[in-house]
């Protein structure tokens, strides 16, 4: 989608609230993509890599990991899902192009009744923390840029960090049962603000926060 000059490649826009957010002269930037789905389509972070911009991205999805890794090659694709803790998961795939392949068995339950699909292949993949991510694949460098999309694992995922460690300065997240109404209702959003990270904006079910200690730098 091309808004002006600007083309969109996320899904609701946000990969230009997050540009508004770090400013125009922002290059060189790291992000971290955790659920990344494809190279470009509905993609958060393809907008930046065009601008020079590199960084990680993860999908359990290794049908998904192969394209980024042909059509990204100076990304670091990495076919892993991210949860609370290391070990095994077992992804549910509805096809290959399923934006609703998920490691929740809740989810894949609600995903297979509410749009009448079924599951057509399970897949065993390992699965790390995001601390574990951060601290392999940093390499000394700030996080610039968080996005997480993975279905219904998006909360969980959040523990599996050590904040005060690891801080992005800007977060955007899945986040289905926020209600502009009633913030305090959504554990993601309890979460972040309790270690310090404040919501800047909603795209539909996307939110996004800054980092306290971030907001100088930041348009906010």
């Amino acid at each position: 989608m091309t808004l002006g000059q600007k083309t969109c490649y996320s899904h609701f826009g946000e990969d230009q609230i997050v540009s508004f957010l770090f400013g125009e002269q922002k290059t060189g930037g790291l992000y971290f993509d955790v659920g990344c789905y494809h190279p470009s389509l509905f993609s958060n972070t393809y907008f930046f890599y065009q601008r020079g911009w590199r960084g990680v991205l993860v999908d359990a999805n290794p049908f998904m990991i192969n394209l980024c890794r042909a059509e990204r090659p100076e990304d670091t694709a990495l076919n892993f899902a991210i949860g609370g803790e290391n070990g095994m998961a077992t992804l549910y795939k509805f096809n290959d192009w399923g934006s609703s392949n998920t490691i929740d068995p809740n989810f894949r339950d609600s995903i297979a009744t509410g749009q009448n699909v079924q599951v057509t292949e399970t897949v065993d993949v390992a699965m790390i923390t995001l601390n574990s991510l951060f601290a392999s694949y940093t390499n000394g460098q700030d996080i610039d840029f968080l996005n997480i999309d993975i279905e219904n694992v998006d909360y969980v995922a959040l523990s599996g960090n050590d904040w005060s460690l690891f801080r992005p300065k800007v977060i955007a997240i899945e986040d289905l049962g926020f209600r502009l109404n009633e913030p305090e209702n959504s554990p993601i959003h309890t979460f972040l603000s309790a270690r310090n990270y404040r919501m800047e904006a909603r795209a539909v079910y996307t939110s996004i926060y800054v980092a306290d200690e971030a907001r100088s730098s930041l348009n906010v």
